[in-house]
């Protein structure tokens, strides 16, 4: 047994080791690319099921309402509006019926034979000789216009189709049951739902005369792709095409179900193309970063063959790695990187600590970095973010790292001081100095190191507030500042501040001008520095006056060196960082009808649409 000890340490050895590697893999895959993981396609469906279920039901209550109605034109609207719905999920399940690689669940299969037994119902009620009720209910008008009724419409006989709505809305029902716990609602989504990704599908020729399409990337992987013309039957060598590169789990499927994209592409007369990332939905392949680059490159081959005019590539959260790679290496027209990051490695660092920055290199198979993809492409561009961001941080996300990129990684320091920089040391003393400052303000720290009476607390509430005025793409220094020191968040905000500027909420209409930004950070780091030497010279404490001055002196030398930036480097950065759009809806909810207006109104500079794209009646 001694002889074989060695033999078995080293197969230890070798399993745990390389147990370590597989489980630091699949670590990175969690992280990375959980959209790609078997539990959430349920879970995405079943959050689709309810709302689908829901305005279902809502529809079908108010037909039910009115099928008694005395005024019988109330009976034909309600009526034909829950026709209309029910008719998009009748031909959608038709259609899945159709398809020889789908196959139908059982609540689809009932609800369809339900839908087709009402709609027998409605065309056998004739009116007269020509014209059924389903022609009424088809036809009737949707402007408001009185609706042109004969009088023999009062002595059909509703019970039928009224009997139907019933055994439709007792189906319904069944297709949604009580959430009662975290445990039940588990059983719920790994239950099949009614508006499963193979259904959701089937949905898009239906909606918008899509075609599915299938492509092959360089190393063999099948991609799904769904292109959408900017109207049915459309040519797609006209006008311009979108290349939306998903978010993490924002499988097309559900871009198409909750369409507000769409929506405002088309308004613009843009088709667009969807597809799956690799590990995704029904594309093959497991999901890797250099993965997502190649499944863009063979959506933007199959692009090219219809020859389109212009060609926007949107890369939204984890899309931002195809969409900059795209831009970089391939001729784009427009790039909008939306909400996206600079690395894995930087959020993984702003999620995790420094630990998983670490290790994430290790186990990633790709090195190149959204910022320097994002930089070099020589296309209008556009990065939107919101400071506020709970996903991606504001130190993590592409727009801080543009800046960090062009300014702490500019090889000469003297450079880096001359943006506006403060060197480690002084980075360290404002932060020492403001949690100096705020620490009397926080009424849990019952241990305060100096006791001060409420007019001081007056004055300290003044300095945080001259602090908070300074912003970087509307990241307040305040909150940098209030978390635990962190030299690389500190020196982000810097050069952020330096290459972005301030953000301006009375110019949300117009595009972000950095030249226009940088010259309101200037104003509001003097009027700061006012503030602060104002608040200074009333303190009696001795600490905390010395704190505010330290304060001042590090944003003096801040407004020096922002003031003192020459020319050319000016010039340098105009080349090369592109446009700033300032969100404020968060990681994963929708851009509001403004924040989509900036976006069309970078579209309007760069020629992609017309000016009259800007429409306040548009459908965005």
């Amino acid at each position: 047994i001694s002889k074989m000890s060695p033999s078995w340490l080293g197969l230890g050895l070798l399993l745990f080791f390389g147990g370590s590697y597989a489980a630091s893999r699949l670590f990175f895959r969690l992280v990375a690319f959980p959209g790609s993981f078997f539990f959430l396609a349920p879970f995405l469906c079943y959050q689709i099921n309810d709302h689908a279920i829901s305005r279902f039901r809502d529809q079908l209550q108010d037909a039910l309402a009115f099928a008694n109605a005395s005024v019988l034109e109330d009976r034909i609207v309600s009526l034909r509006a829950f026709i209309q719905h029910a008719k998009l999920w009748k031909d959608s399940l038709e259609r899945l019926r159709q398809d020889a690689a789908a196959s139908m669940t059982t609540s689809q299969r009932l609800l369809l034979d339900q839908l087709s037994k009402l709609t027998a119902a409605i065309q056998s009620l004739m009116v007269d000789k020509n014209t059924s009720l389903w022609d009424i209910v088809e036809h009737s008008s949707e402007d408001g216009a009185p609706l042109q009724l004969q009088t023999s419409l009062d002595i059909l006989p509703w019970t039928q189709v009224t009997e139907c709505l019933q055994e439709i809305k007792a189906l319904i029902d069944g297709f949604v049951t009580p959430k009662q716990n975290w445990i039940h609602r588990i059983r719920q989504m790994l239950d099949t739902p009614f508006a499963t990704l193979p259904l959701l599908r089937a949905r898009f020729p239906i909606l918008y005369g899509a075609t599915r399409r299938s492509v092959r990337t360089s190393d063999g992987v099948l991609i799904d792709v769904m292109i959408v013309p900017r109207i049915p039957g459309a040519d797609l060598s006209d006008g311009v095409t979108v290349i939306y590169c998903n978010p993490n789990g924002g499988l097309y499927e559900v871009v198409g179900y909750w369409n507000y994209l769409l929506n405002m592409y088309q308004s613009l007369e843009c088709n667009v193309v969807l597809f799956n990332y690799r590990g995704y939905g029904a594309s093959g392949g497991q999901p890797t970063v250099r993965g997502l680059q190649l499944d863009g490159e063979a959506v933007y081959e199959l692009v090219q063959s219809f020859r389109p005019q212009k060609i926007l590539v949107h890369g939204e959260s984890m899309g931002g790695v195809a969409a900059t790679h795209l831009a970089c290496h391939r001729k784009v027209d427009f790039l909008l990187a939306d909400r996206t990051f600079g690395s894995l490695t930087a959020i993984g660092r702003a999620m995790f600590g420094d630990w998983a920055g670490t290790l994430l290199p290790l186990v990633s198979s790709t090195k190149e970095r959204n910022e320097s993809n994002f930089i070099q492409a020589n296309c209008y561009k556009v990065t939107a973010s919101d400071a506020n961001d709970k996903i991606i941080s504001f130190a993590a996300s592409l727009t801080s790292a543009v800046a960090g990129e062009l300014i702490l990684n500019s090889g000469d320091q003297q450079e880096a001081d001359r943006a506006g920089l403060l060197a480690d040391s002084d980075l360290r003393s404002l932060h020492k100095a403001y949690r100096e400052v705020i620490t009397p303000l926080n009424d849990s720290n019952l241990r305060r190191p100096v006791q001060v009476d409420s007019y001081t607390l007056t004055v300290l509430e003044r300095v945080v507030s001259a602090v908070g005025r300074i912003d970087a793409c509307n990241c307040s220094l305040a909150d940098v500042l209030s978390s635990r020191l962190n030299l690389n968040s500190l020196k982000i905000f810097f050069a952020s501040l330096q290459v972005w500027g301030s953000y301006s909420s009375t110019k949300s209409k117009q595009i972000h001008d950095r030249r226009s930004a940088i010259q309101l950070s200037l104003t509001r780091l003097q009027e700061s520095v006012d503030l602060l030497g104002e608040s200074a010279q009333v303190l009696s404490q001795p600490q905390l006056q010395a704190a505010v001055r330290e304060l001042q002196k590090c944003l003096v030398l801040v407004h020096s060196r922002l003031l003192s930036h020459s020319e050319s480097d000016q010039a340098r950065i105009d080349s090369k960082v592109g446009y700033f759009v300032n969100l404020t809806c968060g990681h994963n909810s929708l851009m509001s009808r403004s924040e989509r207006e900036q976006i069309i109104r970078h579209m309007v500079a760069a020629n992609i649409v017309g000016s009259d794209s800007i429409n306040p009646s548009a459908k965005l």
